[in-house]
């Protein structure tokens, strides 16, 4: 899958990466020059909704990959170790039928802002406390199968009221047990 799994006994956590499928990714989209290594994954503003496709989909990248092919690997790197990238990818997902210039750009970027952060992921701690900047109110809820509190049921979630360019509201949530 792609997927490095370092364990540190002594710290007591396991580390979660893709930095080779991601360096395999820049290198087919042409992502690794200094032009290319972005800060954050998605420029401020929207993306233009087209009817028709402005890009031809299947060679937009170099020629080599298909605009669906790089948002595809791109869902995949979210999903197993790169969260942080995930809202700026499922905005360009979106546009994946009519693709224009300015999404292939944005599709670069993200990829460029991965490249450039290539070796993070994600860190799992043997012992799961709550960190101490944890709202009050969040530490006190609790998960029937544990009533004694020994390992807190944390949720957050945020939505936006119709922000999206067809006036649909974007949501997310995160929960953790344990």
């Amino acid at each position: 899958l792609g997927v490095k799994i370092d364990r540190d006994l002594v710290q007591g956590t396991i580390t979660c990466t893709q930095t080779q499928a991601i360096i395999k990714l820049a290198e087919a989209c042409g992502a690794t020059g200094p032009g290319s290594a972005h800060r954050v994954p998605m420029a401020q503003g929207t993306l233009p909704r087209l009817s028709a496709a402005e890009v031809d989909t299947a060679t937009c990248m170099n020629g080599k990959l298909s605009f669906r092919s790089v948002v595809g690997s791109l869902l995949f790197i979210a999903l197993c170790t790169r969260p942080d990238i995930a809202a700026a990818v499922a905005v360009i997902a979106r546009h994946s039928e009519t693709p224009g210039a300015d999404h292939v750009r944005a599709l670069q970027r993200i990829v460029g802002y991965l490249y450039r952060t290539r070796d993070l992921g994600v860190t799992y701690h043997r012992q799961g406390a709550t960190p101490t900047d944890t709202p009050i109110l969040m530490q006190r809820a609790v998960h029937p199968l544990d009533p004694n509190q020994e390992k807190p049921l944390v949720t957050f979630s945020d939505a936006d009221y119709a922000g999206a360019f067809d006036r649909r509201s974007t949501s997310g949530y995160a929960v953790f047990l344990h």
